[in-house]
């Protein structure tokens, strides 16, 4: 018997042992998770950042736990969402559990418009089975590592001053504009970003708390103000390991304006001030092909390739163009091409008249 559904806390386990092969990270990830289930469970009761923390469904073969699909919005509207994680277990590739997980996911969450997915590289099967369904190439994304050394050779190197400012609600609206200028039309299409996607409210904040309290991690967010054309140079969005324990590297969202390219230096030297207060676990920053400029100062730090994935997307506008209802829009001609009207209509034969006028005068 096969069946599809939302993943219970009893799942966990299993769902441990299906993601062996895929680092140790993911393991990590799911034993916080398993530990503050309850917490999760009750923030996806309502709206909020980590309402889709935990949206993984499983595909069950005769009682077994087989295969998972992991999604979350990727915007504040949920237009756009991203596959996080597809696992299935290969004793079982030949009976397409990876397409049937895929197709109901699409048919679940059916107010998405666009969906993405981050797929290896040299995940030869997994860009089969997401190109079978209609996933449409990019761009290509990689994970430099920084190692610790290098890291600290960044802050002994000379650098621009440049002023730093906390990020708040009141420049969501910069880090708005900076998000959409270092993205090509098309991703910025897709990522379909907004205003709010960048603003925190009083539940937000709290539930981001919980979230850093969760992955015993610490977030420091600035900017960089350009007070002439009242824009945003540059931000990062840095994500510590605040565990002497943990061994897993601190990650950063980097965002550089394309007219500033020599604000890498600035901003890296800041982030190295930063993580000298941690553990020394190195630093994740993320890099794609239409960023040239970050690709080739990564490389002169010294910085080493991690991972390289494929960014595909997938329209779901097509199939609802398909599936609305041929008889809808239709007028009487589209369905009767043959009728015509008996006679031509007559016009309405109406004479204006002229207002009456007084008799002409008579002389006697």
């Amino acid at each position: 018997m096969f069946l599809i559904r939302r993943a219970q806390f009893l799942d966990f386990e299993a769902i441990t042992a299906l993601c062996a092969d895929h680092g140790p990270e993911i393991g990590a990830t799911l034993e916080q998770i398993r530990a503050w289930y309850g917490p999760v469970r009750l923030l996806s009761f309502f709206p909020n950042r980590y309402q889709h923390l935990f949206d993984v469904y499983v595909a069950q073969v005769e009682g077994k736990v087989v295969g998972l699909i992991q999604v979350s919005p990727l915007n504040a509207t949920q237009t756009t969402w991203r596959i996080n994680r597809l696992v299935v277990n290969p004793e079982f590739s030949s009976q397409q559990i990876g397409i049937l997980l895929l197709g109901w996911v699409f048919e679940y969450y059916r107010n998405a418009r666009t969906w993405v997915i981050e797929v290896g590289i040299h995940d030869k099967e997994t860009l089969a089975l997401c190109r079978e369904k209609g996933f449409q190439s990019l761009a290509e994304h990689s994970l430099w590592y920084l190692a610790p050394h290098a890291l600290a050779q960044i802050t002994t190197q000379e650098s621009s001053p440049v002023q730093l400012l906390p990020m708040s609600n009141a420049d969501a609206g910069l880090v708005c504009e900076l998000d959409t200028a270092t993205m090509p039309p098309i991703i910025r299409n897709i990522y379909n970003r907004h205003l709010e996607d960048f603003r925190r409210n009083y539940l937000q904040r709290l539930t981001d708390g919980i979230g850093l309290l969760l992955t015993q991690q610490e977030r420091v967010s600035r900017y960089i103000y350009e007070p002439q054309r009242k824009v945003a140079m540059g931000a990062f969005d840095l994500h510590l390991q605040r565990a002497a324990n943990i061994t897993q590297p601190h990650r950063v969202t980097l965002w550089v304006h394309p007219a500033y390219t020599w604000l890498y230096g600035p901003l890296m030297h800041a982030l190295g001030q930063i993580c000298r207060h941690y553990t020394h676990a190195g630093l994740i920053i993320a890099s794609a092909d239409y960023q040239p400029e970050r690709e080739a100062y990564l490389e002169s730090l010294g910085a080493t390739i991690n991972d390289r994935t494929l960014l595909m997307s997938r329209s779901v506008w097509p199939k609802v163009r398909e599936s609305r209802n041929p008889l809808e829009n239709l007028t009487i001609p589209d369905v009767l091409p043959r009728w015509r009207p008996a006679q031509n209509p007559v016009p309405n034969q109406v004479q204006h008249q002229e207002p009456d006028q007084p008799p002409p005068t008579q002389n006697f």
